[in-house]
């Protein structure tokens, strides 16, 4: 199995160069497109708009992917789009219930 070219020896110059492109494009704002993005537990929850313990909860049932370094946890940003789009139901269908005739002779107060 061939290593990313970032793991190749420091000596390469063909790595050093790949380096390198990377961190410029990091600095541009543009992310390579094969490097999956991770998102840290605040940003995540300010993403979804709940609070850490929420996604802690979610994180220790299995809820929600994620990815656990140690004690740090991190979402890939494509697998969450995914669960979320996975999490998504249609509403529950609301049931028509016939209006009562009002009748004619009905006396409203003034």
């Amino acid at each position: 199995m061939a290593l990313p070219s970032l793991w190749v020896g420091v000596g390469d110059a063909r790595a050093d160069a790949t380096v390198r492109r990377m961190w410029i494009s990091r600095e541009r704002g543009v992310m390579d497109s094969q490097m999956p993005q991770y998102l840290t537990l605040p940003e995540l929850c300010e993403w979804l708009r709940v609070k850490p313990a929420t996604v802690y909860e979610w994180t220790h049932t299995g809820f929600i992917p994620h990815l656990k370094l140690g004690r740090l946890l991190r979402f890939e940003r494509g697998t969450i789009a995914a669960w979320l789009a996975d999490q998504e139901r249609a509403g529950r269908p609301t049931k028509m219930v016939p209006l009562k005739k009002i009748s004619s002779s009905a006396h409203f107060p003034p």
